[in-house]
């Protein structure tokens, strides 16, 4: 087995340089890009994304903390699996500064020393039980769900989606994929998702994949490859400074692994998607450990007060699963 790093995506959005910044760029036309402050909104949740990393995955390479400079107080910079990386230090400089969490994410492959086998996170996704490495890649293969599913029309992020899976369709032809790789799009371990992609069967064009939304298994040479192919369509994404409805995101380089049949099915219970407004859901998934990665999701629609609350009742469920310091932090 290669090794895995992990790499997580972060912003302190009280930074007053930052914030200043933000405001010098911020488009007139607010509607042709996404820059509501709950898109950066900074709750809390990186603390125990360590934690349970140091907890339930100590087999890590290394661990990138990828942000703009700043860095958490409580951080342990002398960690030795640690490594801090700031935008400016990968991503080309025509894209900086970059507000758009696309951008970051699209140039993740550029970082040095990252290692081919990768695994993305946001700051608010937890490891939520033991795994083995064997559960992020398997004979050098990511582990993945093949699973289609039709976009749903819920805003600018389905519109993003919609824009991979247009590439997705230029370069792929859907039957011949399935045809191929059948074995890893009919898995009975998918469960009763395994309806969703049944149904879609009848369309010649790929409508989409299921996104669990929770920490992603990646390759660099998927992202390269998907860059050599597309720059122009990336470069566009990229010069974008906040989330726009005309961008791609780093699932076409998901998508694409899935379209040359290059993963291994991911087992059925790996991962949920909960949002802060569901403490009581998220609690018990917790304390449960049924599934072993967890998203807790923050919710644009919810003003800073009540999120600044809810998020008490999170954090106390965070403390109870994870109530030790780890290495990544100042002890």
């Amino acid at each position: 087995m290669k090794k895995i790093d992990f790499v997580i995506t972060w912003v302190d959005d009280t930074d007053s340089k930052w914030q200043e910044e933000r405001r010098k760029y911020t488009p007139k036309n607010k509607l042709s890009s996404d820059n509501r402050s709950a898109r950066f909104r900074d709750l809390g949740t990186l603390k125990y994304v360590f934690r349970s990393i140091d907890k339930y995955a100590p087999w890590v390479n290394k661990v990138f903390l990828v942000t703009e400079g700043h860095l958490p107080k409580w951080l342990n910079k002398e960690s030795p699996k640690l490594v801090t990386v700031r935008h400016d230090e990968f991503i080309p400089k025509k894209y900086l500064p970059t507000f758009n969490s696309n951008t970051i994410e699209l140039n993740i492959h550029r970082i040095k020393d990252l290692s081919d086998n990768f695994v993305l996170f946001n700051d608010d996704m937890i490891l939520n039980g033991l795994l083995k490495p064997s559960d992020f890649f398997e004979h050098d293969l990511p582990r993945d769900f093949g699973i289609y599913n039709a976009i749903p029309p819920m805003g600018e992020f389905s519109n993003i989606v919609m824009n991979d899976m247009i590439i997705i369709n230029r370069f792929f032809n859907k039957r011949e994929t399935f045809k191929k790789n059948w074995r890893k799009f009919v898995k009975i371990s998918y469960g009763e998702d395994l309806v969703r992609s049944l149904l879609t069967l009848p369309w010649k064009p790929n409508l989409g994949y299921l996104n669990y939304h929770v920490v992603q298994s990646h390759r660099k040479t998927i992202f390269k490859e998907v860059w050599e192919k597309n720059e122009t369509v990336l470069d566009n994404t990229c010069m974008n400074k906040f989330r726009s409805w005309n961008d791609v995101n780093h699932w076409l380089m998901r998508y694409w692994q899935l379209e040359q049949g290059k993963f291994i099915p991911q087992k059925h219970n790996f991962g949920k998607y909960l949002e802060i407004d569901q403490p009581d859901e998220i609690e018990k998934v917790l304390r449960q450990a049924k599934v072993k990665t967890l998203c807790i999701n923050d919710n644009v629609f919810i003003d800073n007060r009540k999120a600044t609350k809810t998020f008490e009742i999170i954090k106390s469920s965070l403390e109870n699963k994870f109530p030790n310091k780890s290495e990544f932090e100042n002890r």
